[in-house]
């Protein structure tokens, strides 16, 4: 049977948060999250882009534009792009980060600057689930759907808002076993560390 995991080892040798001391089955639901948060955002990469071809192509050469692109990409394809990319992000630290200070605090200032950040991020996120959730279940339970005639796919609005909350709950569930991990562990340093893309990786051996 093929290894599909061998698809994902390229990700381990990205820049990131990596934990070499962390328990195995955290890792492994770190490393799958992960994952699927990359193919989703792959996926919907590629889907644009295509469409994107497919459009230019109708419009110009037959003068008969999709129509139902625009509402789609706006809805479905951004919105996921955003909330399942930003797990990836997260992962790969390739968010905005003030690294020239933070290299240089001390090893316990640099724990608490973790964990502050991470519950931060937590609780910022929650009420976008939450919220995300209530909305689409709205939309469902209202059976919500774009007027008939109009150049929108009939689909349920809450397909598109259930993105919110999936999303969501991926990245607070990255974030938290970050915090709890790190909350857990020796006070005298933090136990993640951060290797950003324009720095070399220090943690031999660890994984994403």
């Amino acid at each position: 049977m093929p290894d599909f995991t061998s698809v994902f080892r390229p990700l381990t040798q990205l820049p990131g948060y990596r934990s070499g001391e962390a328990p195995l089955p955290l890792r492994r639901v770190q490393q799958t999250i992960t994952m699927i948060s990359f193919l989703i955002s792959a996926v919907i990469l590629t889907v644009m882009s295509v469409l994107t071809g497919i459009e230019v192509f109708m419009r110009y050469f037959f003068d008969r534009p999709l129509g139902w692109n625009v509402n789609f990409t706006e809805q479905y394809l951004m919105v996921g792009l955003a909330f399942f990319g930003v797990t990836v992000a997260y992962r790969l630290a390739g968010h905005v980060a003030v690294a020239s200070i933070y290299d240089r605090l001390p090893d316990r200032t640099k724990k608490l600057v973790q964990l502050l950040s991470q519950a931060v991020i937590i609780t910022a996120v929650l009420p976008v689930l939450v919220n995300g959730a209530v909305a689409a279940g709205i939309s469902f339970g209202l059976n919500e759907t774009p007027a008939v005639g109009g150049s929108e796919l009939p689909l349920n609005y809450g397909l598109w808002k259930s993105l919110v909350p999936i999303g969501s709950a991926l990245f607070i569930a990255t974030v938290l076993i970050d915090f709890v991990r790190e909350l857990c562990s020796d006070w005298s340093g933090p136990i993640t560390d951060v290797t950003r893309p324009n720095r070399q990786t220090e943690t031999e051996g660890g994984a994403l």
